[in-house]
This record gives C-alpha cells, structure tokens and sequence, in this order.
C-alpha cells in the first residue's frame, strides 16, 4: 500500500521469495504490513515463506509512528520499496536501511488526482525529483552499517540541528503556553463574555480530545449553546472514536458544507463510509 488512497500492485510471491533469498545475516524476516494491506490478503505471500508479520496499525491510530519506530528498533535492517518517511524513522531507530526496488508495480486510485497527489513517481517538482534520485543512489544496496555522511543526511532531514533536551523542551512548551495566553487576552478584547466562555471551552475540550476523554468531551460539546462547524467536526471525532458512525458521518457532511476543503474531515468521512 503506497498511502491511504493509492493501492500498489506486483507479484507479492515473487517479492517474498527474493527476501527469502537475502544472505543469513539478513534473517529471520519480518515484514510489516499497512492495516489495509493485511485485509487485501497480501501477507499471505510472506507468511507462506515463514515471515513474522507484524503492522504498526491504522494511519489515524496516535501510536501509529510511535509503534513503527519501535518495531525498527528492534531489527538491524529495515528495507521498503517506497521511499518515504520510513526511511528517516528506520535510520533514527538504529536500522542500517536499503531502498529494495527489484520488481515492477502499478499503482491505483479512485481518479488520475489522487494517484498524482500521493505518488511520488508522478510528482513533477524536478528539485523533488533530484532529492528522490540521490535518496534511491544513496541507499540502494543493503550495507552491514551506514556511513557518516548517511546518517548526517538523514539527521539533517529530520532537523536534529534543532533537537532539544527534556529540560529546553519543556521550557519552550512554558513559553508557547504563556504567548499563547497573552494572544487570547489581545484577541478577547472588546469580545463578549459569552464568547470568550464558548472559545476557552473549546480549547479545554480539544485538550481532553487529545488526551482521550471522548464521551466527557461530547457531553461538553452538545451543551454548547452556539453550533458552529468546529463544534460539529470535534463531535465527529469524539463519536467516531466512540463508535457512533452515523452521527459521526452525518455531522461531518455538515461540516463540510462550510469547510468543503478540510482534507483530514474528507479522510475521516471517507473512512467511516467504508468501514
């Protein structure tokens, strides 16, 4: 699966068969699935070559990436036949990576917009096109370790120049937090109480979102007085999670309406039609 959307196609017995044949200290294999891959059956191929199959889940889960990077940090190799984020993650996992493109694949979607906004083959940036061209030249064979100048690319994608330590973090986030609270106090000026209360409420409740308390934060949201799209969209999510599909659908159609270009509303809405 090449994204949510985009679906690849090749000969999955014979990709499986030419992992099976990588060098001893390559094995044992474990390939990691995208959830919707796993439904189409194509773990099949690898599962019948004895390969342990694992997934770091569906793309909306929030430990999404945090579990594939654990998964790379258990393994020595990490390899895909996409480039992608993947490599990044892997590297900075401790993987030694290679790029493994020995087979043809088609790719398909729903329209010719779809398939050329979440391809990267189909992507005509030529500066992109160049850094896809080094990328594939750079990590093309599988190595026992990666060389500095590797890992000083990767780390400078990743922006690790601005990596900070627990204690500069937490400082930052402190700093975010009280300009964040002046830039309320400027905006509320002149404001009525009632919006202020109604805005500072949707703050706390997208908090309590983020942390997981789905039905506290709906009750909060069906109180409001004022219906506006935002309340809708964060009711959405908070019924979705709760397994309220229909109303979800419902009120994210509504929400639509008014913000007809929300890509992550279309997803969702998307997702829960088909599911």
């Amino acid at each position: 699966m090449l994204s949510h959307d985009v679906t690849v196609e090749t000969d999955w017995e014979q990709l499986a068969l030419e992992l099976s044949q990588l060098e001893p200290k390559y094995q044992p294999i474990t390939v990691c699935i995208y959830w919707k891959d796993y439904l189409l059956g194509r773990h099949i191929p690898f599962q019948k070559q004895g390969f342990k199959i694992v997934s770091a889940g569906h793309m909306f889960d929030p430990n999404f990436l945090v579990r594939f990077y654990h998964l790379c940090s258990t393994h020595y190799y990490a390899a895909s036949n996409e480039l992608g984020t993947n490599l990044f993650y892997s590297i900075q996992a401790g993987c030694s990576y290679f790029y493994w493109d020995k087979l043809k694949y088609s790719r398909h979607a729903a329209s010719e917009k779809i398939l050329k906004r979440d391809s990267t083959i189909t992507h005509n940036n030529k500066i992109f096109q160049k850094k896809m061209a080094e990328m594939k030249n750079m990590f093309s064979e599988p190595q026992n370790s990666l060389s500095r100048e590797k890992l000083d690319f990767v780390e400078y994608h990743l922006g690790k120049q601005y990596f900070l330590s627990p204690e500069d973090l937490k400082q930052k986030i402190l700093e975010a937090e009280h300009a964040f609270c002046r830039l309320i106090q400027i905006n509320f000026s002149g404001y009525s109480p009632s919006f202020v209360n109604t805005t500072q409420t949707l703050k706390n409740t997208i908090d309590k979102l983020n942390q997981g308390y789905n039905s506290e934060s709906l009750n909060i949201l069906r109180q409001l007085k004022q219906q506006t799209p935002t309340t809708k969209y964060l009711r959405a999510i908070a019924l979705a999670r709760l397994g309220q599909k229909q109303e979800a659908i419902l009120l994210l159609n509504e929400f639509l309406k008014a913000v007809p270009e929300h890509l992550k509303a279309k997803t969702i809405l998307t997702e829960l039609q088909k599911s």
